[in-house]
């Protein structure tokens, strides 16, 4: 049991560490991925001015010493399984793979590109530089890739988070916000409250005090309410406790319908051809036809 509990630790040491510096050195908006993550960790939002873009990069995040053991010259090999290679060469944002040492504190990073890995009957392998540290002076590099206009920006939230709101279909759910008053980044703590479930966290803070502007922005799939008397204050006496009551969009429910016609094709059977006894000759079946 320790084992597996130590593993978990080491884990979050990871997400942490990468929290950490990209909240504080980048000031970029990190989101844990905690749902159906299948090899994504976490997704950072760039910002610009301490103002959201819309640009996202992907994060597979790995902690622990066992990481930096293969150590070449050039830097550290990681060895991974051909499946995640597919998934994270194929996904729509830009995949950066982070290692974390939790007894030296080094984080570092590397873009996950195919020319960048050696392929082998066996999986697949990438160097990780020694020099990619991931502090602020990293934030050019891990900036590059596609601008996206505002359409551009709703079609990829709706399917990054195709997961997420599957989990609202048929459900009833709440959201808290918290709009903290001595802060520069006032709404925090961002999580989904599902009935005899635990809530799920999805975000740590965002540089806003509206919460329309975060909703509108973070979760375009929802549409939400005020709940009756839903401003409370938090036991500290520093935050407003915000409670929303939120569902799906009619657009989010039909985006995942036509996700999953897309995914499973058309199931519905065919009825049958009508023939005609003296149509049928030699083996070939004629349609009837009305010529009327």
């Amino acid at each position: 049991m320790a084992s597996v509990v130590g593993s978990a630790l080491t884990e979050r040491e990871g997400v942490i560490a990468a929290d950490t510096i990209f909240t504080k050195q980048f000031r970029w908006l990190f989101r844990e991925q905690k749902v159906l993550d299948f090899g994504v960790d976490a997704e950072v939002e760039i910002t610009e001015d301490d103002m959201p873009t819309g640009k996202l990069i992907a994060l597979q995040i790995k902690s622990g010493t066992s990481f930096f053991k293969r150590e070449i010259k050039e830097g550290y090999v990681f060895y991974g399984e051909m499946r995640h290679l597919k998934y994270w060469t194929n996904h729509v944002l830009p995949m950066f793979l982070i290692l974390h040492n939790p007894e030296t504190g080094v984080t570092l990073y590397q873009r996950i590109e195919e020319r960048l890995c050696k392929v082998t009957d066996k999986g697949w392998s990438i160097v990780v530089p020694r020099d990619n540290a991931l502090n602020a002076s990293a934030a050019g590099d891990l900036a590059a890739g596609p601008d996206l206009d505002e359409e551009g920006q709703l079609r990829l939230r709706f399917s990054l988070d195709a997961p997420l709101m599957e989990r609202f279909v048929g459900a009833d759910a709440k959201m808290i916000w918290e709009y903290w008053f001595n802060k520069s980044l006032s709404l925090r703590n961002a999580r989904f409250i599902f009935e005899d479930e635990e809530p799920i966290k999805v975000g740590g803070w965002y540089p806003t005090d509206d919460i329309g502007l975060a909703m509108q922005n973070l979760f375009p799939w929802l549409t939400y309410q005020y709940e009756d008397d839903s401003t409370k204050w938090d036991v500290s006496g520093e935050a407003d406790i915000f409670t929303l009551l939120v569902s799906l969009r009619p657009e989010a429910k039909a985006y995942l319908e036509a996700e999953r016609f897309f995914r499973e094709g058309i199931t519905d059977e065919t009825p049958d051809q009508p023939i005609r006894d003296d149509e049928e000759d030699d083996g070939w079946i004629y349609r009837i036809r009305d010529d009327d």
